[in-house]
């Protein structure tokens, strides 16, 4: 790991001197840090090959997963869905921009990937009952104003 920066090598320290028993522990340094959280896998396995992977996980319930992002800096799935399409580009290297019909049309897709009963472990319990009707109205209105 000699190669790593000063900065990286500072985050894979801190790393590994944490309580691997602690989880929420490790959950709050790698919020703490983009360079921990960049770490990806690393910070799970503590093997050097997987510094900079990470696992992507399934878009089940994706609509009461969060936080998002690898390392949960992003709230909602709205504000998720705005920043990766704001940094990404397509094959052509143009930046991918979506109507606001569009970007709901996509929210509500994911929306659709959530199921009756969700199978995710949440901090809130409230969270955990799946959407219905009016809450995807009320989504819905709500980021169509946010469009404006």
């Amino acid at each position: 790991m000699e190669h790593l920066g000063d900065r990286m090598s500072s985050a894979v320290e801190a790393v590994l001197s944490a309580n691997p028993q602690d989880a929420a522990a490790i959950g709050k340094l790698v919020l703490s840090s983009s360079d921990i959280a960049a770490l990806g896998r690393f910070v799970v396995t503590k093997d050097p090959k997987d510094i900079g992977k990470f696992k992507t996980p399934s878009l089940r319930n994706v609509a009461i997963g969060g936080p998002y992002m690898h390392d949960g800096s992003v709230d909602t799935l709205a504000e998720a869905v705005d920043l990766e399409t704001y940094q990404r580009t397509d094959a052509s290297g143009r930046p991918i921009i979506l109507t606001p019909v569009e970007r709901m049309d996509l929210l509500d897709f994911l929306t659709t990937l959530t199921g009756r009963e969700a199978t995710l472990p949440l901090r809130d319990a409230a969270l955990s009952q799946p959407a219905t009707a009016k809450t995807r109205a009320t989504t819905s209105q709500a980021l169509a104003t946010s469009a404006r």
